[in-house]
């Protein structure tokens, strides 16, 4: 039973059950009918079969003598609409009050007959329920069934309901007149255009889409009833009188006329047009404007041309028409496509003065559904409201953000369960910059939907934090004061101190930055200009391929990876005085490292400023800048290009190598329990002319960072057997010994601790082994999956390797401690 509401009040309904109704044959026999709304069998006009069901075929080409309107209607055959494996096999058609029935109604000419009221009450068709409420005469008319024998039974039937958002009421399908707009030659166009390449879609999939919606051509119904939106501009004539007015001078009735259409511009046009069409005066008539309003996808389409002028009679003449008009890209959802975008494309090629078609390119962005995958709803708590991802919000206010909704108390109920769930604790504060980047950075053009997880943008917001720090320290190095080459802090006062150098300005451009290629400049240094070179390349490459996805990518990389956790640091010995060098040779590092720390900084602001505006504007504000050169706002300045001077490929294996050795010794100190005081002598065995590049060029930093009093480069052919040590293979050309003379480590527990990573290796490898060698493996498992579990068996036999070659290496010292 559903509660309903009625002419007096809510009352109790029963829904999911379905009724069985005898239909007597003409000339003998009966057919047994269902339906789940009995009262629409005063609009029946046929009962249909399908052509191959046995038993019915005595009936085919037959008439049913209706049960309750004594009509004679015809037994149609039809394999659409009649299903012989479902209940009877034998279907009421009522064209009128079903969708499937008009298509059926269509097919074999059957009058369309409609029985309802717009108040939902039953019409002059209703017999003697005429004016009663529909649901109240569906009872009713079962009883009346029963008591002339036509009645059958009833039994469960599970069934989909429609109900109105705001009475409550079941929803009737219900004929009547409408505005429709014929689109198969305007699909066909649309088709071709893309078909041409004239207008491509991003991602190219979608294409598929397109077509399979242009191609059914169906026309499109623009009747609104609502009170809101664009006032169809068709206007009824109404003959005024009864009194035999003559069109002109033609003789003719103008009565004929009356209830005519007229679709114009405005009413002035419209008089004009039906005086014109129909030689009638004009104190003989009068034009009704259709109360009905346009769909606001027909409104929406016509967009492109509507904010450039049309209708107005100027629009042809408009200077912006050619200037904005075709868009170069169309950005919006993915769930739109048909019902904006494409009808976009039909409407304004239609009406544009040339026929061109309203934008080039249309670049489609995954719908947004929760971490689930599920669609967002309000019934399902499950809806994420960006101002509270901005500012954050608690469960009581996410709770009370729902009850100023319009859910009913079931609903709520239920989505109060789910944001407990979803956000026991909330959603902290992220800012709109964090929310606008992990939402592009979603935005991969194989995905289908983004599926919007909170602690991705939470851990972007502790980006922006490290970025904020990054640039914090960056700043406090462009304002260092020298004197003589030596740092002095601002907040210090020196007596006669030479502070002719000043805070850092930048006099160089990125053209005299070419420098680079002089191998007097730094590694390092050439290093990160070029890798924010090639980050520069791969964000202009990610806008012209409409992949952003890319490009967030490539930035949080660059900036983690490359500049914080190499460049800052070793920025850091530089500008902390760590090298043993000369005061001269100290002021033109560090002029060398400020300049480069400068131009990376303002280069990645300008690069990270479309996907985090506020952030990146603000720090290139606090940058210092050269007279006359600073902007008013970021976001004109000119984006970044990408300069040749500054392509060092070569200088990418050598820092790599850095890279690989520093946090090979470290990984060591990490895993053996090494105390962060033993900074004794570190050796690098290897005969590799690669490694020995990387010694000749930063033995102090090789120092620095692996904490140790020096880094010793030996030839492989050195002999450690005999040396309590830990060592690690950093790769084929070399390892790293660390000797630990002493009680520095416990290698007795430290090998039970490599026993036990090793077993976890094991099981792991195992495990995916055994998933390998399946029976169904290669033919099932789709070939990505199987390489990624390729790739992750070598470097668990790699990593297994390294562990076992260590603990033999405990266990021949854990005995002579």
């Amino acid at each position: 039973m559903v509660s309903i509401p009625g002419p007096k009040g809510p009352r109790k309904l029963e829904f999911g059950v379905i009724h069985d109704f005898a239909f007597q044959v003409e000339g003998g026999g009966e057919i047994i009918v269902s339906t789940t709304r009995p009262e629409t069998m005063l609009g029946d006009e046929a009962v249909a079969i399908h052509p191959q069901d046995e038993r019915y075929v005595k009936f085919h080409g037959k008439f049913i003598v209706h049960p309750l309107t004594q009509k004679k209607i015809p037994i149609v055959t039809d394999a659409i609409l009649a299903d012989p494996n479902i209940g009877t096999g034998a279907v009421k058609v009522t064209p009128a009050h079903d969708a499937a029935d008009l298509e059926c109604g269509k097919r074999h000419s059957l009058p369309v007959t409609s029985i309802l009221n717009e108040d939902g009450t039953l019409n002059h068709l209703g017999m003697s329920w005429e004016g009663k409420d529909r649901l109240t005469a569906r009872s009713e008319i079962v009883t009346f069934m029963n008591n002339n024998g036509f009645y059958r039974g009833k039994k469960n039937h599970p069934m989909r309901i429609g109900f109105c958002s705001r009475t409550g009421d079941v929803l009737e399908p219900m004929l009547k007149p409408q505005w429709f707009v014929k689109t198969k030659p305007l699909a066909e166009n649309a088709i071709q255009l893309v078909q041409e390449g004239h207008v491509t879609i991003q991602p190219e999939f979608q294409v598929e889409t397109w077509n399979r919606w242009l191609k059914e051509g169906r026309d499109w119904c623009i009747s609104r009833q609502l009170w809101w939106g664009h006032q169809i501009p068709a206007y009824r004539v109404k003959i005024l009188g009864n009194s035999g007015n003559s069109l002109g001078n033609s003789g003719n009735n103008s009565e004929k006329y009356d209830g005519e259409w007229i679709v114009a511009k405005n009413k002035e046009e419209a008089e004009k047009a039906a005086m014109a069409k129909f030689n009638l005066n004009p104190e003989n008539f009068q034009l009704e404007q259709d109360e009905d309003v346009l769909d606001t996808w027909f409104s929406s389409g016509l967009l492109p041309l509507s904010s450039l002028g049309l209708p107005n009679s100027t629009f042809n003449l408009n200077s912006n028409l050619k200037k904005f008009y075709p868009l170069d890209v169309m950005e919006t959802g993915s769930d739109i496509l048909f019902f904006w975008v494409a009808r976009m494309t039909m409407l304004c090629s239609y009406l544009h003065p040339e026929k061109q078609f309203p934008f080039r390119k249309i670049w489609l962005h995954p719908m947004v559904r929760d971490s689930k995958g599920r669609k967002m709803s309000k019934s399902l708590g499950n809806v994420i409201d960006p101002r509270q991802v901005m500012d954050g919000a608690t469960l009581d206010q996410m709770k009370e953000s729902l009850r100023s909704g319009n859910l009913d108390s079931k609903e709520l109920e239920k989505s109060f369960k789910n944001l407990q769930v979803e956000f026991p604790n909330g959603i902290p504060p992220c800012g709109s910059d964090a929310l606008r980047f992990t939402l592009i950075s979603y935005t991969s053009n194989q995905d289908r939907s983004i599926n919007m997880e909170i602690d991705r943008v939470h851990s972007i917001r502790k980006f922006c934090n490290k970025m904020w720090n990054a640039a914090r320290y960056v700043l406090d190095q462009l304002e260092v004061q020298l004197e003589n080459g030596i740092q002095v802090e601002n907040t210090v006062q020196v007596e006669n101190a030479d502070l002719s150098k000043k805070k850092y300005v930048p006099v160089e451009s990125l053209g005299t930055l070419g420098k680079i290629h002089d191998e007097k400049f730094p590694i390092m240094e050439r290093w990160i200009l070029h890798r924010v070179n090639e980050t520069v390349k791969t964000c202009r490459q990610s806008f012209e391929n409409f992949n952003l996805e890319k490009a967030t990518s490539s930035l949080l990389r660059f900036f983690l990876d490359d500049f914080c956790d190499v460049y800052l640091e070793f920025s850091k010995h530089v500008m902390y005085r760590k090298y043993n060098l000369t005061p001269e040779q100290h002021q033109v590092r560090m002029e060398q490292t400020r300049t480069v720390l400068y131009h990376t900084l303002e280069i990645y602001l300008r690069l990270l400023h479309p996907f985090m505006p506020f952030l990146s504007e603000e720090l290139w504000h606090r940058l210092p800048h050269q007279e006359g050169s600073v902007k008013e706002s970021l976001m004109i300045a000119p984006y970044p290009v990408q300069l040749s001077s500054w392509i060092q490929h070569e200088t990418e294996p050598i820092i790599n190598d850095l890279n690989s050795i520093i946090s090979t010794v470290r990984g060591i100190r990490k895993d053996f329990g090494i105390p962060k005081t033993y900074n004794e002598e570190i050796f690098l065995l290897t005969d590799s002319p690669e490694f020995q590049r990387v010694f000749s060029e930063f033995p102090e930093d090789l120092a620095l960072f692996c904490k140790s009093s020096a880094v010793t480069i030996k030839p492989t052919s050195q002999d450690f057997a005999n040396i309590k040590r830990v060592e690690r293979t950093i790769d084929h050309r070399g390892k790293i010994i660390i000797p630990l003379p002493g009680n520095i480590v416990d290698f007795s527990a430290e090998s039970q601790k490599v026993e036990k990573r090793i077993a976890k290796l094991k099981t792991i490898l195992s495990d995916i082994q055994k998933t390998m060698k399946g029976e169904t493996y290669l033919v099932q498992v789709e070939s990505s999956v199987q390489e990624a579990n390729k790739e992750r068996e070598g470097q668990l036999l790699s990593e297994l390797s390294q562990w076992e070659d260590a603990l033999k290496i405990l266990k021949q010292f854990s005995g002579s401690e």
